[in-house]
């Protein structure tokens, strides 16, 4: 970890659990912000971290500290010691002439029956609480919701638990300016395994939140491409695809693509989903796929719920990750495709060689009339570019601004 931290030296700071962190106590770096949790002594902490702010709360010494960075201003606080003349600290810290991105860190959640300290936070616009694992942000503030987003005890603030659904490392990386924040989960690698994004002014938040309908990193349901399989031409489409169809039109239920196609013998796994021979990308799969030279394509579907009417949405946005080319349907409609020529598509259809495209964002607002409040269905075809290519891949989001 040393030398990863090293190697980005004057490109950012970075705020770690102290123990996950064995400083060199002859060549500190001043750029490591490092959050107390008891692991060393508060003298070793203090011999260790010279380079940290002094004490700002009698009797804390520099456990407790801020720090500006940028457009943010970060305390590092004490959940085991939130008396008055810590709070009061904190309170005077994030009032007026804080920076606009407030952010908190603790090492444990702070003891029960703290309602003051949240009461406090939310007050000051605080968009970030980090507390171990979990990431608490204000709720009024949220542009983009991650993908296991959820209600937290704790008024006016939601939580993400990244590390619950991401089998490999990571590390969270704030990405801030005047108009926005964005919280990335990326490997060390610095891949992008989810995101959530705020923006502190209130209004401009509340008028274009992005919902989640499907997160990334979800459980698909998956089968290979079977000729057998039924996949019919609908009345008006055009086999070239020089004329695309225009009418909407409905799917039989025993169509693979269909809302109503029962497919409870399909097997299911977690995305990205796929296969590679690229050395180190291994680990970015969350399950490993048969290569089967049979088939150069296989099959996905995924069912979710709206709660919300489709007429009061102003965006549906797709964040696509494939290799090499794909057609995604909504409730049995095709509403994009890339990477494969037009027209009718079959099994054995081969896609044009691509290099692996992770989380690209298409916009589907003309395609928002084809959802549904209550129940929808997402199917989609990957196809390889050749039926002994060792490469393949597939993970999707779907959501909505309204």
């Amino acid at each position: 970890m040393l030398d990863w931290l090293k190697q980005r030296q004057g490109k950012a700071v970075f705020a770690v659990q102290d123990r996950l962190y064995a400083p060199d106590p002859q060549r500190p770096l001043p750029f490591v912000y490092p959050v107390y949790d008891h692991s060393k002594s508060a003298d070793l902490f203090e011999k260790l971290y010279g380079y940290l702010p002094a004490e700002s709360v009698p009797g804390l010494g520099s456990t407790v500290y801020h720090v500006d960075y940028g457009n943010a201003r970060i305390l590092f606080l004490r959940s085991d010691a939130m008396g008055q003349q810590q709070i009061t600290w904190a309170r005077q810290l994030l009032g007026a002439g804080a920076k606009p991105h407030k952010v908190v860190l603790f090492h444990d959640e702070p003891a029960a029956g703290q309602a003051n300290l949240w009461k406090l936070l939310r007050e000051a616009g605080v968009e970030l609480v980090i507390v171990g694992e979990n990431v608490y942000a204000r709720e009024r503030a949220i542009v983009q919701e991650p993908s296991d987003f959820a209600p937290s005890p704790h008024e006016g603030y939601g939580r993400w638990t990244p590390g619950l659904s991401m089998e490999e490392s990571q590390m969270l990386m704030l990405d801030y300016s005047e108009k926005g924040m964005a919280i990335k989960a990326m490997t060390p690698g610095e891949q992008v395994l989810d995101q959530m994004e705020l923006n502190p002014k209130d209004a401009a938040a509340q008028r274009s939140r992005e919902w989640v309908a499907v997160g990334i990193q979800q459980e698909w349901k998956y089968h290979l491409a079977d000729p057998a399989m039924k996949a019919v031409i609908p009345q008006g489409f055009d086999v070239t695809g020089e004329n695309p169809i225009t009418t909407p039109f409905h799917l039989p239920a025993d169509d693979w693509r269909s809302p109503a196609y029962l497919d409870a013998d399909w097997k299911s796994g977690n995305a990205p989903l796929g296969f590679t021979n690229r050395r180190g990308e291994e680990s970015k799969l969350n399950t490993r796929l048969k290569a089967d030279p049979e088939s150069p394509s296989y099959y996905f579907r995924r069912a979710f719920t709206l709660a919300d009417k489709p007429k009061d949405m102003r965006d549906l946005i797709l964040r696509l990750s494939y290799e090499d080319g794909l057609i995604v349907y909504l409730n049995g409609e095709e509403v994009f495709r890339d990477g494969i020529r037009t027209g009718l598509i079959l099994p054995s259809s081969l896609a044009i060689t691509n290099q692996a495209v992770w989380y690209r964002t298409v916009s589907l607002q003309n395609h928002i009339g084809k959802l549904r409040a209550g129940s929808n269905t997402l199917a989609v075809e990957v196809h390889r570019s050749h039926p002994g290519s060792p490469n393949f891949l597939f993970d999707l989001s779907l959501s909505y601004i309204r």
